[in-house]
């Protein structure tokens, strides 16, 4: 319908199993304590938000559909974002993936999930 740019989201069942950090790695971001050469990815360490997997509690499936209306609300908003494909850089010009699958910690409460898995609901055992 030309509202979704071509190429714009990453599909992360081709990253495996894991979180942000698998997301990252594979997308080829340098190593930790690695140089930055120009043009090259970003490390873990130049990921705002990127926690251990062990701290993430919820892990939300938002499709491709979905991620390629994010990638084109980013692009429009040319003069504080570049998004180039499946990537997109702030004003530190470091190249961050773009997710299909969001990540989030719980920070206080109960996690909705069962041990060793996580919540697929952001809003689930919310109560008024």
């Amino acid at each position: 319908d030309g509202d979704e740019p071509a190429d714009s989201a990453r599909d992360d069942a081709d990253l495996g199993p894991g979180g942000p950090q698998a997301a990252v790695e594979e997308a080829g971001g340098r190593e930790e304590g690695e140089d930055q050469a120009d043009g090259e990815p970003g490390g873990l360490d130049d990921v705002p938000g990127v926690v251990d997997e062990d701290r993430i509690t919820t892990e939300i499936d938002a499709g491709l559909e979905h991620t390629a209306r994010k990638s084109a609300a980013m692009a429009a908003h040319a003069t504080q974002v570049a998004v180039d494909g499946p990537f997109f850089a702030l004003s530190n010009d470091l190249g961050q993936p773009i997710f299909t699958t969001e990540y989030y910690e719980l920070v206080r409460g109960v996690p909705g999930a069962p041990a060793g898995t996580r919540e697929t609901d952001l809003f689930a055992g919310v109560t008024a």
